[in-house]
């Protein structure tokens, strides 16, 4: 499979996978069923795209600094822009009485500036920051990822046995993540370290499956099992890795992967519809700036209006509104960067 083809595929799962989210937000039918795969299947996409640039401890050290950097820019700017959006909501509206009167006491009790210095050192979840658990769990994933795969390509670079080595981390991981939530050891929710260790070995089998697998002709036939398989297992319990509601690992990791492979094939059917396609690219394509807009939308509708229950007004929050705004956006952006240029050429 060509490589363009690889990356338009994958961002029409991104699409399905942010529109599942909304969809689940706003508990719409079938929120059970999308609750089991759709957030491992963003982590397993992540894994996916995994490549390995961490040879010596140099390159280790470089591949570190660039991950925290990026990871920390697509947190500190939604944090930072919303947080100080949000402190200024209630003087903006505050004459429409839309907002109740302590609502700054019980976000901001301590002002502005000492909220934006907890959320950008992450020692203390908001009512955003709480959202962002996403890219928080992915920095220690993918901290976690390299260093162990660092150690184990010093030792040997032989395929299986790399393999091995991280499945079995990936597994002893799992386990004692689901020990330390049963025995009732909570991290701090901004640092949650049993839900980073439970999801290590999603994000491995999503860097398998891009490294090995790619595409397979038994595509459709891991499809069709997956449905039943899916079907069932949402009638018995949700997976909620906010709230780390997990039956057991093994369940944990059938309906991971099962989750993986339906989406996987489904998005290779739908990308044949034109529409659909160009409509869950774009979606894909600017998935993380339109997850962030969800959980600001979805939030100023919620202490707005106070009903949860209306489910049109949470898609149109969730969703249409996000996506408009993005546009709007990027629109005014890129009026801003052609008026440069010419000024620059004249």
């Amino acid at each position: 499979m060509k490589n363009n083809d690889r990356n338009k595929k994958i961002d029409v799962m991104r699409g399905m996978l942010i529109t599942m989210v909304v969809w689940g937000h706003c508990n719409l039918p079938g929120t059970k069923f999308v609750y089991l795969f759709h957030m491992t299947a963003f982590i397993m996409i992540s894994g996916y795209f995994y490549k390995v640039k961490a040879y010596s401890f140099d390159q280790l050290v470089k591949t570190l600094g660039n991950i925290v950097r990026k990871y920390w820019l697509q947190y500190v700017i939604p944090v930072v822009g919303i947080t100080i959006f949000m402190y200024y909501l209630k003087s903006l509206f505050g004459e429409l009485y839309v907002y109740e009167d302590d609502f700054l006491n019980v976000y901001f009790p301590q002002g502005l500036g000492n909220k934006v210095l907890k959320e950008l050192i992450m020692v203390q979840a908001g009512p955003f920051t709480g959202q962002l658990w996403f890219i928080r769990n992915l920095l220690i994933v993918h901290v976690l990822f390299v260093v162990i795969d660092y150690v184990v390509l010093s030792v040997t670079r032989k395929a299986r046995i790399r393999y091995a080595v991280h499945y079995l981390v990936g597994s002893a991981l799992l386990l004692l993540g689901f020990y330390l939530k049963m025995r009732g050891w909570n991290s701090p929710i901004e640092y949650n370290v049993e839900r980073a260790m439970m999801t290590y070995v999603i994000y491995l089998f999503g860097f398998t499956y891009g490294s090995i697998f790619r595409r397979s002709s038994k595509d459709i036939v891991l499809f069709v099992i997956s449905i039943p398989v899916l079907v069932v297992a949402c009638n018995y319990k949700k997976i909620d890795l906010v709230a780390l509601e997990i039956i057991n690992p093994l369940f944990f990791l059938m309906v991971s992967v099962c989750g993986w492979l339906f989406i996987n094939y489904l998005s290779a059917l739908l990308s044949k519809i034109k529409l659909l396609l160009k409509v869950l690219s774009f979606l894909g394509e600017n998935s993380y700036y339109i997850f962030v807009l969800h959980f600001l939308m979805m939030w100023i509708y919620d202490i707005t209006f106070k009903d949860k229950g209306y489910v049109l007004g949470r898609f149109l929050f969730g969703l249409i509104l996000p996506v408009i705004f993005y546009l709007l956006v990027k629109q005014i952006g890129l009026k801003v960067k052609e008026s440069k240029r010419i000024k620059k050429n004249n």
